[in-house]
């Protein structure tokens, strides 16, 4: 009997409305896919689609991210796609460099070997009222 090779685990941080697409090509694809979220409820959707919902904050304490990866493992790609909640009472430190910097200290911590791929998603949104102009990459 040939043993057959697990499917390739990737993580998607943030798993909104693009987190839910980019999940969705993950699962077609024939991936395991962890999709963090804060909420019971978006967890069940997430569940629906055919990933594994994790409930987590990404301002969550370092052990958090670390207890994440020793329990589920090392993803081979991590999807960051989070928002910035106005309401959560986080600022864009807490949430874009601190939250990052927390998992990505865990993947380091505990891979071995090959190191899980990253990619960045951003947003438009950060910028204010542009009157109706294009927002671009020359931008201020």
């Amino acid at each position: 009997m040939t043993p057959t090779a697990s499917p390739p685990l990737r993580l998607i941080v943030g798993c909104g409305y693009l987190g839910s697409r980019v999940a969705h090509r993950w699962i077609e694809a024939g991936s395991r896919v962890l999709a963090t979220t804060r909420s019971a409820g978006r967890a069940e959707t997430l569940r629906r689609l055919g990933a594994e919902p994790v409930i987590v904050d990404v301002t969550a304490p370092a052990d958090r991210w670390h207890a994440l990866v020793a329990t589920h493992g090392v993803p081979t790609m991590v999807f960051w796609a989070v928002g910035f909640d106005r309401g959560s009472g986080a600022s864009h430190r807490d949430v874009h460099v601190d939250g990052l910097r927390r998992l990505l200290d865990a993947l380091v911590t505990t891979a071995t070997g090959t190191k899980p791929r990253v990619i960045l998603s951003s947003s438009t949104g950060v910028w204010g009222d542009e009157a109706g102009g294009t927002i671009d990459e020359a931008t201020p």
